[in-house]
């Protein structure tokens, strides 16, 4: 295999290795994320059924408050109430939806609040109208305020429904939290498993690629650069570190290359005595 696809493997494995670990941990986050905000529905919608039982407490002191004084103005903040309820309650029913179980609780106190209103609440203010039309005495103004106890019924049942329901959320919210824990720590775990695997496989790589460049180099690149640039002075006695060591791949080459020119140089270099039968020949 040649030394750059070595190389280009090496390195791709690393990389894929490096993806994979981000994609692992992107999705673990995503997902405590998600859970994360699942819980904190749940909270929110504890929080809206508890201001959903104020408002309905609110419609009974403002009831109570115009029966009490027959005063048209004690009338607004009931008819600010009845809205309330209603946009909080069709609120409270889209961050349940899903959940048919808790919806069916909404509707039941949806249904008894109205039920409560209509056969309670408007019969009984008209009543006491009537009453301070007619300058009656405190036995009718009772008789006004002791109307409808079906109604009231009702209304301890939207109550106690409410309650229901947010012991429900609360149960379910304690189990989500108990989930996160869980998944927290599995997320914490992958991390540190797939970062191990990175780093356990990156280095094995590394050693693998110095090894395969160093077993094509033959040895230190800055020696085996000296080495050549002496041989291209003409110097061939140069000597490789290591003598004792042998040498691998363009080391093992520059080697030959040495010892060839080494000979060549010998072969082409004049004897002793040539030189004596030149040096006469010239002198006569």
């Amino acid at each position: 295999m040649r030394l750059w696809t070595q190389l280009f493997l090496g390195f791709a494995v690393v990389f894929v290795l490096m993806t994979i670990n981000a994609a692992v941990m992107y999705t673990g986050t995503n997902h405590l994320v998600a859970a994360r905000d699942r819980e904190l529905s749940l909270s929110r919608s504890i929080a809206s059924a508890r201001s959903l039982q104020t408002t309905m407490m609110q419609l009974r002191s403002a009831d109570r408050g115009f029966l009490l004084s027959a005063q048209e103005e004690f009338l607004e903040p009931f008819v600010e109430a009845r809205a309330a309820f209603s946009q909080r309650i069709e609120s409270l029913k889209k961050a349940v939806l899903g959940n048919s179980t808790q919806i069916k609780r909404l509707e039941d106190v949806e249904s008894s609040v109205n039920g409560w209103i209509e056969t309670t609440v408007l019969p009984r203010m008209e009543a006491r109208r009537k009453a301070a039309k007619q300058e009656a005495g405190l036995e009718a103004v009772l008789g006004a305020l002791t109307t409808g106890n079906t109604g009231k019924i009702r209304f301890k049942d939207a109550y106690k429904q409410i309650e229901t329901f947010v012991e429900s959320q609360r149960a379910t919210r304690r189990q989500q939290a108990e989930e996160n824990r869980r998944l927290a720590t599995r997320h914490v775990w992958s991390v540190i498993l797939g970062t191990v695997v990175a780093v356990l496989f990156g280095t094995g790589i590394m050693l693998f690629t110095t090894r395969t460049v160093y077993k094509h180099v033959g040895g230190e690149p800055a020696t085996i650069a000296q080495v050549a640039e002496e041989i291209g002075k003409g110097d061939f006695e140069v000597q490789f570190d290591g003598e004792g060591r042998a040498g691998t791949g363009i080391r093992s080459a520059m080697e030959i290359m040495l010892s060839s020119l080494k000979q060549n140089a010998l072969e082409s270099s004049p004897t002793s005595t040539d030189f004596a039968v030149g040096l006469v020949i010239s002198t006569t």
